[in-house]
């Protein structure tokens, strides 16, 4: 009933597919090793474009937030998702829950769809750009 450490379900997973470097591209994959396993591409029946992490504007009563949507594998712990806002593609700060409105749906039993949305309206910020970092903790 515990969720898989990142150590224990990462290193087997490596294994099994014939790989030691989490960093590398393993053949036919467009992620490397790390970003493959902590974005479940592996257990999604999407290609990788479809399931990949994306960023867009959404307008909601007429404002415009910055918006970042990813999956991640729903029973691993010991993979932190951050993320990050920028005014210029240089200089990186982290959000953290009062920046967010983040919401969560059930793509199949491994898999969680997460949504994260900016809580500032985009014309009173001067943040223009998001993004995500997956790290291992």
């Amino acid at each position: 009933g515990r969720g898989e450490n990142i150590n224990e379900g990462f290193s087997s997973w490596m294994t099994s597919r014939g790989e030691t470097n989490p960093m590398s591209v393993k053949d036919d994959d467009l992620y490397n090793n790390l970003l493959t396993y902590a974005f479940g591409f592996d257990l999604s029946h999407d290609n990788h474009t479809n399931s990949a992490p994306t960023a867009q504007v959404l307008v909601l009563n007429g404002n415009e937030y910055l918006n970042l949507e990813y999956q991640k594998r729903t029973n691993v712990t010991g993979l932190n998702y951050i993320i990050e806002f920028s005014h210029n593609l240089e200089n990186w700060m982290q959000a953290n829950a009062n920046d967010l409105v983040i919401s969560e749906r059930t793509i199949n039993d491994d898999i969680t769809g997460i949504s994260v949305r900016m809580k500032e309206n985009l014309s009173n910020s001067t943040l223009r750009f998001m993004r995500i970092r997956v790290q291992i903790e």
